[in-house]
């Protein structure tokens, strides 16, 4: 994974040469990967080194939707409320869609609507929300698009199903011929 080799390298140049503000997403992202190997207090405690590193530095505000969404997408969920988190990756939209970072701004949103469904958000608020992303991906065609496109409109389709605006009409997993029947 490209991401995974991208915040080593930032890590280590950051340790050798000095932190900055971009220093702080490397690390983030390097703590989540730490975690998802199995060290979940190892990874929360550099996760949170680097939500803190983002204080050091007086003009960090822009990179804070792309700490928040590791951090608090990724790392923090194993560790504080839900809700807590929902209210942070919602603020690091907010941060991102402010300083014209969309992409950081997307997945924070993204990363707030599987969140939200875990925390029991009340489901019209994740609906308009949805819509909301829908919004800000598609007025953002860059080379993600497709890949966000597709996984807002699952996002979106799941909570319509949740909602009962929409109908389920799929197989689901396990579905079959009853016991004792022939087909």
């Amino acid at each position: 994974n490209m991401l995974e080799i991208f915040a080593c390298k930032s890590v280590i140049a950051s340790m050798r040469f000095g932190w900055t503000k971009f220093s702080c997403f490397g690390l983030a992202v390097f703590a989540a990967r730490v975690q998802v190997r199995g060290m979940f207090d190892e990874g929360f405690a550099i996760g949170s080194s680097a939500l803190k590193a983002l204080d050091l530095f007086s003009d960090a505000e822009d990179q804070k939707t792309f700490v928040y969404f590791g951090y608090y997408g990724e790392i923090a969920s194993f560790h504080i409320p839900l809700q807590l988190c929902c209210e942070m990756l919602n603020h690091g939209k907010e941060i991102g869609l402010l300083h014209g970072k969309h992409v950081g701004a997307i997945w924070n949103g993204n990363y707030f609507l599987h969140k939200g469904l875990l925390a029991a958000i009340e489901l019209s608020k994740l609906q308009e929300e949805c819509k909301y992303q829908v919004g800000i991906v598609e007025g953002d065609r860059d080379q993600y698009f497709g890949m966000l496109a597709a996984h807002m409109n699952l996002l979106k389709n799941t909570i319509d199903i949740l909602t009962g605006d929409e109908p389920f009409s799929g197989p689901v997993d396990g579905d079959g011929p009853s016991p004792g029947t022939t087909v």
